[in-house]
């Protein structure tokens, strides 16, 4: 056992009626133990099985061994907790110290009301912070991230961490609508934090839920008649979005104008303005002195637009002509675009050759071609709608489809981004849990993908070699448990990280030749009869037989519109999200370590590039290799 498991294990083992005596709490019973929960305080649903180690609060909705015990009284994370309950920092691990690890706190809540002041989600700002207090930063600014949640309505007092089916409203609402009738100049800012501290100096402010690009006509229609200015981070962001705000009060704001802050730097906001000194004072000066927001002259962009598309189609006709010729002619035509292109002649070569060889392997399926969205996606609006199209199909927790969205979604970014491929595997008990009804939909939502119930590992390979397909298979249940199944177990293995194939002798010479594994997956399957091996490279989804009062639509298992235009949109967000994703390093739970954490890593990113219910991804990740996942309700 690790050094970092026997100090888990040291945790775990304290009694768990010792940390209730020391702590002071005061329960009835010997055995089986009950009182007001010191946490919640509600009478006699809080209690303690000594004989099963276990505690369990029927009103805070959750339970657990010590080790949650302490995570739920002191809200802390797995690590603090195991530290107060062994008294010893946590050990090394291959040479890293654990307790110099990070953990997220709360840094602000910000509530946003309807016109009657009634909560109706709440944003939730938290920050990265070290062992020693301070806190992780980038760009000079502390690093953070940002989650939404909604009052439930069935149990009041907790929260449902998502912001399903919640109206579209600007912060602070209340205080704005009033200000608006007022006639004060109302200010838009990027994010809470900043409208409140123009708040503080009396300046009426407001801003939408998860900042640049997330402003709605709804957001507008609430500062009908109001004299506004738009306020802009100083980024190429922050003034796209006033831009796009500016556009959508056309005709609804009586007034609209743009104030710059003076003497900031780059991706300052008015929080750094006022923090190098800038005062309300100040800030009056500006305003009297902002100017009217003008559309954006579209005229030079349009010209470059333009000017790109021109180039584009002249580089498609000098490529595509080469494509066709042959002999002298094809080599004389090269070296003149080459010269048109100001590229090397070897470059065109293997572009022509790369056209040449896509020309002659022809797509599988008619919905394997997509046109990418024309317009931009926002990741949480297409994660979302990824959700609820499995859901009007198959009776399934908001947790496992918000993991097999993330898949869906991961699996367009798969072939640029990914290190690593973990196997999505739709897992069940019994027959008729809507197992072939997930895979029929995920057939359709992944890049290329071939659905089939078995396949030969020569087939894999060169499959994978063909198309760079992604692949559903159904029926696995024992595909890989028979011991004639190596070498397909071992092209199924090897595809999870980037690089890895198999050597295979090919033709009548017996030349050795590498082919590349790596691919996206989908497995279905009743039970989990596969090697510890393939196991801990899959994240499992459990599903359920449906009962008789559960409602799903019947899927025909064909390809519709719906799916179409989501399969449009996931690759025009993973054009746009490539190079972010590409670059991202995600802080992963201090759960996961090892293959657990390559199989989330992506997944997480994408999450957290997404503003909507991410903290599920984090929960879920947090779950043992091999289990199912734990539906949740909070943080």
């Amino acid at each position: 056992m690790s050094a970092f498991n026997t100090w888990v294990a040291k945790a775990r083992a304290i009694p768990i009626e010792d940390e209730i005596a020391r702590r002071g709490i005061k329960l009835q019973g010997t055995v089986e133990r009950y009182g007001p929960c010191p946490k919640c305080a509600g009478d006699d649903r809080f209690g303690v099985s000594t004989r099963k180690q276990l505690w369990h609060c029927r009103q805070c909705g959750i339970g657990g061994d010590v080790i949650e015990l302490v995570k739920h009284l002191d809200d802390v994370d797995f690590i603090a907790a195991c530290t107060t309950l062994t008294g010893e920092p946590p050990p090394k691990a291959n040479g890293k110290d654990r307790s110099k690890q990070h953990r997220e706190v709360v840094a602000g809540e910000f509530p946003y009301q309807d016109a009657n002041g009634n909560t109706v989600f709440v944003v939730e700002r938290r920050e990265l912070q070290n062992a020693d207090g301070t806190f992780v930063t980038k760009d000079g600014k502390r690093k953070k991230t940002i989650k939404q949640k909604r009052p439930d309505p069935d149990r009041p007092g907790k929260w449902l961490w998502n912001v399903d089916g919640v109206p579209v409203l600007p912060y602070r609402l209340p205080q704005v609508s009033e200000a608006v009738a007022a006639d004060r100049p109302i200010l838009i800012v990027e994010g809470e934090g900043k409208a409140d501290l123009l708040w503080s100096w009396n300046v009426a402010a407001t801003c939408c839920a998860g900042g640049a690009g997330r402003w709605k006509q709804e957001h507008s229609e609430c500062l009908r008649g109001a004299d506004v200015v738009l306020v802009p981070d100083n980024d190429d962001a922050g003034w796209k979005h006033i831009h796009e705000v500016g556009a959508s009060l056309v005709g609804i704001a009586n007034r609209i104008r743009v104030l710059v802050l003076p003497h900031v730097r780059a991706k300052d906001d008015v929080v750094d303005w006022a923090r190098n000194g800038g005062t309300r004072e100040q800030l009056d000066e500006l305003l009297g002195k902002a100017s009217e927001w003008k559309q954006p002259d579209a005229t030079a962009s349009e010209q470059s637009d333009e000017k790109r598309a021109k180039a584009t189609a002249r580089e498609e006709e000098l490529l595509g002509a080469l494509e066709k010729a042959k002999g002298l002619e094809y080599h004389r035509q090269k070296k003149a675009v080459a010269e048109e292109l100001g590229v090397p002649p070897s470059a065109i070569e293997s572009e022509v050759r790369a056209r040449r060889e896509d020309a002659k392997v022809a797509p599988l399926y008619g919905h394997w071609v997509t046109e990418p969205w024309p317009e931009t996606v926002e990741g949480d609006s297409l994660l979302r709608d990824i959700i609820r199209r499995f859901k009007r199909h198959v009776v399934m927790t908001d947790d496992y489809a918000l993991t097999i969205a993330l898949f869906m979604m991961m699996f367009w970014v798969h072939d640029e981004v990914a290190t690593h491929s973990p196997i999505l595997n739709i897992n069940s008990a019994e027959p008729e849990s809507g197992k072939s009804t997930t895979l029929g939909l995920c057939s359709f939502l992944m890049p290329r993908c071939i659905a089939s119930v078995e396949a030969s590992e020569a087939a894999l390979y060169r499959a994978i070699r063909r198309w760079q397909p992604s692949f559903c298979f159904d029926e696995f249940d024992n595909i890989l448990a028979d011991d004639d199944k190596v070498a397909l177990r071992s092209v199924i293995n090897s595809g999870h990280t980037r690089g890895q194939g198999v050597l295979r002798c090919i033709g009548d010479d017996k030349t050795p030749e590498l082919f590349p594994t790596f691919a996206p997956k989908v497995i279905g399957m009743v039970g989990r009869k596969l090697p510890p091996t393939t196991l801990s490279r899959c994240i499992f989804i459990e599903l359920r037989r449906r009962r008789k009062d559960e409602h799903a639509e019947k899927f025909n298992h064909v390809d519709d519109s719906g799916l179409a235009d989501l399969r449009r949109r996931l690759r025009r967000w993973a054009i746009e999200n490539e190079d972010a994703l590409r670059d991202a390093k995600p802080t992963m739970p201090d759960a996961l370590q090892n293959r657990r954490a390559d199989n989330w890593s992506l997944l997480i990113a994408i999450s957290d590039l997404c503003s909507g219910p991410r903290i599920g991804a984090r929960k879920q990740g947090q779950q043992p290799s091999g289990s199912k996942v734990r539906p949740i309700t909070g943080p």
